[in-house]
């Protein structure tokens, strides 16, 4: 499958197109961001290659949403479970509102197939906020863990900041992007080369951390308990917990040097 290149998109955004957009406040909004998933694929009727491809690029779209949507109404599922039963932990709490804002993010996604639904641009500017709740919550889980598992050591703590101080930026950066319909793969933000470090700035050198201190947790307990430690860790959750670092960090790192080109924004909400 081909992905476009920041090069690829300046034909579709056009020269000048700032001159006569509409605006939302002094946000500029690209014509070919407000449309929905619907009328941009009612498009032409000529069934030419570049309607193909916008087929094939929209049909890998939904596609994700959907497992995406399962996925993430599993983990809804399980987060409920977990709230009822301990009601005064925060992680529990944490997972829920994240599950929960995945969730109506893909609806809302999916609601753009109707023509009454979102549009493009009113997709991103909603994965914006909701990936910025998923950052927190995720962030919060991390951390509160490693708090527990190393003595409750209130300083770990602090490293929240790192991720609550840039994430206005990284929202407002996003929402004042061109949206725009891209044939070879959807609905896409043109977003500044800088976006992306934006985001591995602050979480990469955490989550490096933060890895390195739950692999020294692993290994205290390999000493401590030899082969039966993996289980130990299993059951006290530490596995699971170095796992979403580990792929956090893989993902941040595919983000940022754009490994899939322009779409490389959907490692962000594969993260997420």
């Amino acid at each position: 499958m081909y992905f476009p290149t920041r090069e690829d998109m300046l034909p579709l955004l056009g020269k000048d197109w700032e001159k006569n957009a509409t605006y939302f406040g002094r946000i500029p909004l690209h014509p070919l961001g407000e449309q929905t998933l619907f009328a941009y694929l009612t498009i032409g009727r000529d069934y030419s290659n570049e309607q193909r491809t916008r087929f094939n690029g929209i049909n890998m779209q939904i596609v994700s949403s959907m497992l995406a949507l399962w996925m993430f109404l599993r983990c809804t599922q399980s987060a409920v479970s977990m709230v009822y039963t301990n009601p005064s932990r925060l992680v529990s709490w944490c997972c829920l509102l994240h599950s929960l804002s995945g969730t109506i993010y893909v609806v809302v996604v999916l609601s753009s197939l109707s023509p009454l639904g979102a549009t493009c641009r009113q997709t991103v500017w909603l994965s914006a906020v909701v990936a910025v709740v998923g950052d927190l919550c995720l962030t919060a889980v991390l951390l509160y863990q490693a708090y527990l598992v190393h003595h409750r050591c209130y300083k770990i703590l602090f490293l929240g900041a790192l991720v609550v101080i840039p994430a206005p930026f990284t929202t407002y950066v996003a929402w004042t992007s061109p949206v725009i319909f891209v044939p070879s793969c959807g609905c896409t933000l043109v977003y500044p080369y800088y976006f992306p470090w934006m985001r591995f700035a602050p979480f990469a050198p955490m989550n490096i951390f933060l890895s390195s201190m739950f692999l020294a947790v692993v290994y205290r307990q390999y000493c401590r308990f030899g082969s039966a430690a993996w289980e130990r860790l299993v059951r006290e959750g530490v596995q699971l917990i170095l796992l979403m670092a580990i792929t956090n960090t893989v993902c941040l790192f595919c983000a940022a040097f754009e490994a899939l080109e322009m779409f490389s924004g959907v490692f962000l909400l594969v993260n997420w």
